[in-house]
C-alpha cells in the first residue's frame, strides 16, 4: 500500500499551548507550505490562507501579525519586477524545541496576568448577566407560565390596537410587540406590567370587594403604581378596613401567587 504524503511537524509544536485556534491553524499551514516541501520559506497569499484554513480575512491578518510579533514566524514583503505588490514570504521560526520552551517561559508571567485580567472581565460579564436576569425576573411578565404569556400577550396586543388610532401594518405591529417582550425590552415590559396589573386588580376587586379577610373588610385591590409612595417590589396592594374602628390599613404582596394564596382565606362575612 502506497504511503500517503505527510508533513513532519514536531510534537513540541502540536503540544504547545501558547496559540489560539486561529494562530495555530495558520502556523500549521505555513509549516505545510515550507517544511512540507523541504523549503525554509514560501510565498503565501491571503487568499490561500483564507481558502485552506476557512478563516476570515481580518482574523488571518490579525493572527499573522501576532505570530510575527511573538517571533513564531518571520515575514518578508515581496514586490514584483514592475514594482507592484506581491504576497509575503513566510519563514517558520518554531522548529527548534528549545525555542518553544523559551517562548512559553517568556510568556508565562504575562499569560498569568492576562488570565487574571480575563477572569476579572469574565466575572464582570457574568455578574451583568445575573443582574440583567434578576431585573427581568422582577417584571410580572416573567412570572407567568409560557401558556399564560401567550394568552396575555394576545390580550395585551388587542388592547394596544384598540387604544391606537391607526396602525398601518397590524401583523407587523403584533410581531414587533411579541419580539420586544420576549427579548426583555424594558419599556415594553413596563407597559405590559401596568396593563396586566391594572386589569387583574380590577377583576379581583370586582370579585372580592365587600368580602372579608381575617375579619377585615376588603375595600379595594390595586397595583403598586396607584400609590403615591410605592415599592415596585410589591406588585399588589389590598386596602382593608376594620369595621369596628373604621380604620384602614394596607396589605402588600410581592407577586400574584402570594395574593391568590391570601385570597383563599376570604369569606362572605365576619367569622
Amino acid at each position: 500500500m502506497e504511503e500517503s504524503p505527510y508533513t513532519k511537524v514536531p510534537n513540541s509544536i502540536l503540544d504547545f499551548e501558547g496559540l489560539d485556534v486561529y494562530e495555530f491553524r495558520i502556523l500549521i499551514l505555513i509549516l505545510r507550505k515550507t517544511i512540507g516541501f523541504n523549503k525554509k520559506s514560501d510565498g503565501i497569499s491571503l487568499s490561500q490562507f483564507i481558502k485552506f484554513t476557512g478563516i476570515s480575512k481580518d482574523k488571518v491578518i490579525k493572527s499573522l501579525e501576532n505570530l510575527q510579533k511573538n517571533k513564531f514566524i518571520s515575514v518578508q514583503k515581496q514586490t514584483l519586477k514592475n514594482g507592484g505588490k506581491s504576497f509575503n514570504r513566510y519563514t517558520p521560526l518554531v522548529l527548534d524545541k528549545d525555542y518553544l520552551v523559551r517562548q512559553k517561559d517568556k510568556g508565562s508571567t504575562s499569560e498569568r496576568l492576562g488570565l487574571v485580567c480575563e477572569k476579572d472581565i469574565q466575572k464582570k460579564i457574568e455578574q451583568k448577566k445575573i443582574d440583567k436576569r434578576r431585573e427581568r425576573e422582577g417584571y410580572i411578565f416573567f412570572s407567568l407560565s409560557e401558556k399564560e404569556q401567550l394568552k396575555e400577550i394576545d390580550s395585551y396586543i388587542q388592547n394596544l390596537i384598540y387604544e391606537s388610532e391607526y396602525i398601518k401594518n397590524q401583523k407587523g405591529f403584533e410581531l414587533k410587540i411579541r419580539k420586544q417582550l420576549s427579548k426583555g425590552d424594558e419599556e415594553q415590559l413596563k407597559d405590559f406590567e401596568k396593563w396586566y396589573l391594572s386589569k387583574t386588580c380590577e377583576e379581583l376587586e370586582n370579585k372580592y370587594s365587600g368580602k372579608y379577610l381575617d375579619g377585615y373588610l376588603i375595600d379595594s385591590i390595586y397595583p403598586y403604581f396607584n400609590s403615591k409612595m410605592y415599592d415596585p417590589s410589591n406588585k399588589f396592594t389590598m386596602w382593608l378596613i376594620d369595621t369596628k374602628t373604621k380604620e384602614g390599613y394596607s396589605e402588600n404582596f410581592e407577586d400574584r401567587n402570594e395574593l391568590y394564596k391570601t385570597l383563599k382565606r376570604v369569606t362572605d362575612g365576619i367569622i
